[in-house]
């Protein structure tokens, strides 16, 4: 949701499990103490989130939850509650677990990713090329 939706208490939002609740439902039922708040820059990418260790954080889940929403994997997109991080360039072959590095996918696509790139059978996470505005390829 914007902040203007939050303020007026109008519009929609989606939890990380897909359920969709009016901005109302949201706030009469949320727990303050389990509020975030997401900075974001003109391109819908979170700011200050970026990690340097070998799993995602609690933060960074919360920042690809609002970024991408749902699975990257292409198929039917899976709620981010039942999706895991995947670094988009591997851990093991240098990549770091900042956000830009970082995706959502179903459990099953993380399973048969191939982060050595060099099975074209297997799914891959490619990192975009500068400029372009998605977060995987």
């Amino acid at each position: 949701m914007t902040l203007e939706q939050l303020a007026a208490r109008t519009g929609t939002a989606v939890t990380d499990a897909g359920v969709r609740m009016t901005v109302d439902q949201l706030v009469e039922t949320c727990d303050a103490r389990d509020l975030f708040l997401q900075v974001m820059d003109f391109h819908g990418r979170s700011l200050f989130l970026g990690r340097s260790r070998r799993l995602g954080s609690v933060d960074q889940y919360l920042a690809l939850v609002g970024e991408e929403g749902a699975s990257s994997a292409p198929g039917p997109a899976t709620p981010p509650a039942f999706s895991q991080i995947d670094h988009i360039t591997s851990w093991l072959f240098g990549g770091r677990t900042d956000l830009t590095n970082l995706t959502l996918v179903g459990p099953e696509a993380h399973a048969g990713i191939d982060d050595s790139r060099t099975d074209p059978r297997r799914w891959q996470t490619i990192p975009p090329p500068k400029g372009c505005p998605d977060r995987v390829l």
